[in-house]
């Protein structure tokens, strides 16, 4: 699991010997980066890169580096984060209760009334 603020402050940081391409596993870059890190433009498109990665949403970072995997920094925080720990609970214990779905509904109001799918889903693999 990688971890976009990590691969942010390795770019700055260590950018110029191309760590933060290591780190992401971009393998050829980083030989790159490496070769040519004494001229100094590998330094300069790190900064580049640290941009670049900071602008990128976590979802598209996850998708790019993590395979789709959901990261633990945004399962940790939030209802979003809430909701799909609970989601995840649900996929791996089909047989949860009825008190838990009425758990989930009362703690996820909002959520219940926006994201019915998540919620009927669960409901039918729940009896």
């Amino acid at each position: 699991m990688k971890y976009k603020t990590r691969a942010i402050l390795l770019a700055f940081f260590l950018g110029g010997i191309g760590v933060h391409q290591f780190y992401l596993r971009n393998y050829i870059k980083f030989i790159f980066y490496s070769v040519f890190f004494w001229t100094l433009i590998p330094a300069a498109v790190s900064l580049i890169d640290m941009f670049l990665l900071g602008k990128m949403t976590q979802e598209k970072f996850d998708d790019k580096y993590n395979n789709g995997q959901i990261s633990s920094f945004e399962l940790g925080f939030g209802n979003a984060g809430k909701l799909k720990r609970l989601m995840r609970y649900f996929d791996e214990y089909p047989h949860a209760t009825e008190r838990s779905i009425a758990f989930m509904k009362k703690t996820f109001p909002a959520v219940n009334q926006q994201n019915q799918r998540f919620y009927w889903k669960r409901e039918l693999n729940c009896t």
